[in-house]
This record gives structure tokens, sequence and C-alpha cells, in this order.
């Protein structure tokens, strides 16, 4: 669990600092608009950089300014300027025509020859300078560009970029990186150190734990096969540590161990035996100790001292089992729910039929298990399962009654069929063909025509045991109405094991090839199962 939060953590920390020096980073490679501005004004040229203006004149003006001795030419309503390598000079012409001659003219840009916005100028300008491609104020003459490749650094005059002594200091993202690496590394000591920390505590306790129960295999032999029962009620605490190695009842780690070799030994003895068991648990006030889980933050230790509750038999804990019962947790409320009824002997269920939350399959064979125990004991009351208002629970009250043979329940069954929900009716039905309720084989028949697949095969499966004449006829009426071969085939196998000649009659006036294929494989005794 704190290997996977450090994890989160350091994950978080290198997201972070990636962000921030990239931001940092963007920040201190652009240059600003007014610095863009005053590199264009001054430089001469750059290369790729290329300006053009284009002026619209009303007609009166036209023979009032010579635009050719500008270098204008007309094209259509416009007239344009001849291409221009100079920022300065472009807009020197651009003050003039605006100042002299009272004109709006536009100022177009070109990277390579592609007209482009003054944004698209800015971010070509700062990409040149940031990769050294042009450096203001170094001109380069005609025959440079035409000639061979200079290195440009030369003709930059030497100046130091660092004043400190410790250079890397001077740059942000250097300091940026430098912190990261060590918390990184800070980090990633203490991760190791805590997972060096909890692997050697949990090999400790691995060690205790075996050591702890060498140590009490000896005490309980000899409680158990060399003392009586009356003899070990007449001890008190104090003599029945006087059995059990000195001062280690006061650690927790043996306390724990101690009460699960109880309750192993608990689970395989019978008669005197766990009497005394029980008796040796409470006189060691280790009830104390199981009690006090119940406390705990952690819901696994809740669920451990839930359970031993239940095998103990602590029915003094059953006001706290109360509210546990509905926890959230799964597994304290299984196990709450499971020690409630067992020790509080409610044959009314009453903990069940108020559950809010889902039973699961697990949840339901854990309880069958108690409530088969308790019938044994007293007759169970199955109705207030089978009002409760949470669907599993009624699901489960049906599958009950059939699992525990209740036929008294079945009116009730009956009664609840119209209106239950598709899992109700189909367990219903599961229940009328287990308990063989031939009383109730209107409801099968209604089954019978369902547009629900489920429902309907169900029905079929339960005519083939409890059906009567009718239900033959009404079993070959539907299956010309079906074109599902599962349903088809459960319907025939129906038919066979309700009257065997009916079905071989239909089978052999249908014209069908389906029909006689499943009529071979039902009567081919090596088939006949599959």
């Amino acid at each position: 669990m704190k290997k996977g939060y450090l994890r989160k953590f350091l994950f978080l920390i290198f997201l972070f600092s990636f962000f921030n020096i990239s931001f940092i980073k963007g920040q201190n490679d652009s240059l600003s608009v007014e610095k863009i501005e005053e590199i264009l004004t001054f430089e001469p040229s750059i290369q790729g950089l290329y300006y053009q203006l284009e002026v619209k004149t009303p007609k009166s003006q036209l023979g009032q300014i010579d635009f050719e001795e500008m270098n204008f030419s007309k094209s259509g309503d416009f007239l344009l300027s001849d291409t221009l390598v100079s920022y300065g000079k472009a807009l020197e012409i651009k003050s003039l025509l605006e100042t002299k001659y009272n004109l709006d003219p536009f100022l177009k840009y070109f990277i390579f020859d592609m007209v482009s916005d003054r944004e698209s100028v800015n971010a070509y300008l700062s990409n040149l300078i940031r990769n050294e491609i042009f450096i203001p104020g170094i001109q380069i003459t005609q025959e440079e560009m035409e000639g061979e490749l200079i290195i440009l650094g030369s003709k930059v005059p030497f100046k130091p970029f660092y004043k400190l002594r410790i250079k890397l200091l001077q740059d942000i993202k250097v300091i940026l990186l430098l912190a990261i690496l060590i918390l990184f590394i800070f980090s990633s000591v203490i991760l190791v150190l805590t997972m060096i920390f909890i692997k050697a505590r949990k090999k400790e306790k691995e060690i205790l734990t075996k050591r702890f129960k060498d140590l009490t295999y000896e005490p309980l032999s000899n409680l158990l096969f060399e003392k009586s029962l009356e003899e070990i009620m007449e001890y008190s605490k104090q003599d029945l540590e006087q059995f059990l190695p000195t001062n280690y009842l006061s650690k927790p780690l043996f306390k724990t161990v101690l009460i699960q070799e109880i309750i192993s030994l608990n689970k395989n003895m019978k008669g005197d035996f766990k009497l005394k068991l029980k008796l040796i648990y409470r006189k060691l006030d280790l009830h104390q100790f199981t009690l006090s889980r119940l406390q705990s933050k952690r819901w696994d230790e809740v669920a451990t001292g839930i359970v031993e509750i239940n095998e103990m038999d602590l029915t003094e804990a059953l006001p706290e089992m109360e509210k546990l019962v509905s926890n959230k947790n799964f597994y304290i409320r299984s196990n709450a729910v499971a020690t409630q009824l067992n020790l509080s002997n409610d044959k009314n269920l009453t903990v069940l039929a108020r559950q809010k939350y889902p039973l699961s399959s697990w949840q339901q064979m854990k309880y069958l298990r108690i409530i088969k125990f308790l019938s044994t004991q007293n007759l169970v009351k199955i109705i207030y399962l089978l009002e409760s208002d949470n669907v599993s629970v009624r699901i489960f009250g049906i599958r009950l009654v059939r699992y525990l043979g209740r036929v008294d329940r079945i009116a009730k069954l009956s009664e609840m069929y119209p209106t239950a929900s598709l899992p109700e009716k189909v367990e219903i039905l599961r229940s009328f063909n287990a308990l063989n309720a031939e009383s109730e084989l209107n409801h099968v028949h209604d089954a019978l025509y369902s547009d629900q697949e489920e429902l309907c095969l169900i029905a079929i499966q339960t005519l083939g045991n409890i059906g009567d004449e009718n239900s033959q006829a009404f079993l070959i009426q539907r299956l010309g109405m079906i074109q599902s071969f599962a349903l088809e085939k459960a319907i025939l196998t129906s038919l066979a094991t309700l009257n065997k000649d009916v079905f071989l009659n239909f089978v052999s006036t249908s014209t069908k090839a389906s029909y006689m294929k499943i009529k071979d494989h039902l009567l081919d005794p090596i088939l006949s199962n599959v």
C-alpha cells in the first residue's frame, strides 16, 4: 500500500517538473514583441524575410502621385511596391504615403515567397535567433551568401556568459533539473529504506509466528488431554498462564497466534474438548482481545474479529454485530450476518430479511449452511425472506423453500408468481419442479408461452416432470411456434418423458428433419444423456 502511494507521488512530481521546465524553457526562449520590432527595424535584411506595400488610391489622386518613381506597379484596383528586403525601408515608405499623401497603405509580409501574418514573422525570427541561424548585428555580404560556408561564430566577440564561479547555478533550468534529480534520489532512498523496513518486519513476523506456534502446541495439548473440564473450570487466569511461556501473553502477536490455534483445534474437536478450548479462551481473557478488534480501522482486523466471535460463540458481542450487518464492506457485512444468524438463533431470519445489499452466490452458500443447521433444531420462518424488499433476498428465500423441502410454502410461491420478476419466476418454477407441485401447473403452462427463452426452458423441463395430458398438447402446440433448436430439443425431451408413444407418433408424422435427428439422439442409449 505504501509503495503504491510513493510511486504515485514520484510520478506526479515527475510530470509537474517536466511541464514546469517546458513552460520555463518556452518562456525564456521566446522574444518579446518589442524586441522583435527593434530587430526588424534596424537590420538591413533578414534571410528569407521580405516585405511589400499595397495601396488602393482614389482615381482623383492617380495623376497627382508619381507611383512609378516610387517603384509601384498597378495590379487590378491596387498598386503594389517592389519586394523590399528591409523592414525599416518599408516603414519609411509607408510613413511617407500616410503623412504626405494621406493614404492607407497595407504592409504585407513574405517568408520565402509565401504571404504570412505578423505572428508568423515573429515566430520565424524567434526560431532563427534561438537556433543561432541569424545573429542580430552581424551582416553577411553577398559574396559570403554566394560563396563557401563560413563560421559566423568567429565574428562574434567573446563575452563570458557566467558570472559566478559555480557556472551551472547561473541557469535556472539546470537548477531545476538538479533539484529534481536530488528529490528523485532522496525519494528513491526513502522508498528503498521503506521496502527494506517492511520486508524486515514481515520476515520478523513470520519467524515470530512460527516460534509462537511451537510454543503453544505443548501447553494446549497438556490442558486438553491431561486436565479434565472440571479442573480447568477451577483454574484462574494466573494458573493457566503458568502453562504458557512467561510474559508472552502480553504480546498481541502471541495472542493472535494462540487464538488461531484454539480456533483451529475447536473446528476439529468435539464434546468436552470444545468446551475446554472455549473455557481456556475465556479464562485467558482472549475474548477481550477479540472484541477489541471490532474497534480497529482496518477492515481485515474487524473481519477477523467477527470470525473469532462466531467460532468461539461470544454471544455478548451480538449488539456489536447488529451495527455491522449493514456495513458497506462486503467481508465485514457477510461475516457479521453469518455470526448473527449463528449466535442469535433467530428463527425469523430477520437479519437477512432486512438486508439492503444484494446477496452474492458465495453469501447464499454460506448462509444456507447455517440455516440448514438451524432448521435441524427449530423450524425457520422463510416467509419473512419471501416478503423482503430486497430482490436477492426473496430469490434466496425461494431457493430455501426448495433446498429445505418446504412444501408448506408452495402456496406462498404461487401467490408471488404473477408479480414476480424474471429471476424470481425462474426460481419458483424450479421449486415447483423439485417439490412436484402438480397443483401449480397453470403457472407452468403460462410460462411455457413466455417470450423469455430462459423462463420457457425451465417451464418445459418442469412439465417433463409434473406435466399431465394437457401439458402434452401444450408442448406440441408450442413446438410449432418456436424456431430455437434448444427449445425444440427440450420440448421433445419432455414429451418423450411424459408419453413416449405420443412422442414417437408426433415425430413420425412430422416432416421436419430436425425432429428426426432429435428423436434419434434421444433414443440412442449412448447419447441419450448428452
